[in-house]
């Protein structure tokens, strides 16, 4: 079954079994380096749909030069007692050189069934952008799969 189907389901079944809960952290709260909503103007756009067992994640990418913007989902598919998480790693402008970071963007930790969605976009230069999903739990990231 194709991911993005996956997740339809996933919220199907989430919002029928009354589970939607947990919010995201916003992923404005680090550095500075994303805001809420996903902007506009963009002229260059992919797919980055990542799966791990028990986190599924959906997104769309979008950017025009260094300017970037993620639409997505993150699910939690799997009864573990973990919760899933959106990530994204991509380089970015510190003013003298380009730096790997790491955001959460999304995180959904109600239980299977749970999930939610993420709308950002860059406050500073980005590039190199890729998306994985994880699995988690109070202590951290337990699983991720490749970046995509």
């Amino acid at each position: 079954m194709a991911l993005r189907t996956k997740l339809s389901a996933l919220a199907v079944t989430a919002a029928v079994g009354g589970t939607l809960g947990l919010a995201a952290s916003p992923a404005s709260a680090a550095a500075n380096h994303w805001g809420e909503g996903l902007g506009t103007g963009y002229s260059n756009s992919r797919q980055a749909d990542a799966e791990v067992s028990g986190a599924l994640v959906t997104s769309d990418v979008y950017w025009n030069g260094y300017r970037v913007g993620v639409d997505g989902y993150v699910g939690d598919t799997k009864a573990d007692g973990l919760g899933a998480v959106a990530q994204v790693g991509y380089r970015y402008w510190n003013g003298s050189s380009w730096k790997w970071t790491t955001r959460n963007l999304a995180k959904a930790s109600g239980g299977q069934g749970d999930h939610n969605g993420h709308k950002v976009h860059s406050l500073v230069k980005v590039k190199d952008l890729v998306v994985r999903a994880c699995t988690a739990n109070s202590g951290g990231l337990v699983n991720c799969s490749a970046w995509k």
